[in-house]
């Protein structure tokens, strides 16, 4: 397998991961979890639990700074779905699909993506998701999964990446162009 159809399917993969795990939250078939390591207990998602979760509206939304890559009508639309609850923090501390969407977004950098635009620094610098703040920061995660699985799918790749491709063509470039010009 060449290098590009393993980056592919590696894509494919995550992508097919993160739409997994908005699923499994927006709309379980058993409308719970179980994860010991988050509190433990039971916290119900799917549509018919969205009371469990904090309420967001669509005004709230607009005054949140999402990242660039990600589309306010999306969001809104993708809330509005959710009956404008909260979709990562349910029954008071966040979920498993929560704290899988904020470690996917801190680790962006294994994709050769910038984890800050995704997330801002202040939370790229915590180590779990803290309770404070859960309209802003469920906002925040889900904005930032929408814009990350979005570059994922579409192969963005950092700037210094960008550059060092530039940089490794410029020179591949210029010691081939020096091969047939240059004198015997």
């Amino acid at each position: 397998m060449n290098m590009r159809s393993t980056i592919a399917v590696r894509r494919t993969i995550l992508v097919a991961a993160a739409m997994t795990c908005l699923a499994l939250t927006a709309c379980s078939s058993d409308n719970s979890y179980n994860p010991a390591a988050y509190g433990g207990g039971v916290a119900q998602t799917g549509s018919e639990f969205s009371g469990a979760g904090v309420e967001i509206s669509a005004s709230f939304i607009s005054d949140v700074d999402l990242p660039s890559g990600a589309r306010l009508r999306d969001v809104r639309k993708f809330y509005k779905d959710q009956g404008n609850f909260s979709t990562f923090y349910r029954n008071g501390r966040w979920t498993w699909a929560g704290a899988q969407a904020f470690n996917a977004l801190k680790n962006a950098a294994s994709e050769g993506l910038a984890p800050e635009a995704y997330l801002p620094n202040n939370m790229l610098q915590s180590r779990t998701l803290v309770p404070f703040e859960p309209q802003t920061t469920d906002v925040l995660l889900t904005a930032g999964l929408m814009a990350y699985m979005s570059d994922v799918h579409q192969g963005a790749q950092t700037r210094a990446v960008r550059i060092w491709v530039q940089s490794c063509s410029a020179k591949a470039s210029s010691a081939l162009i020096s091969t047939f010009i240059s004198p015997v």
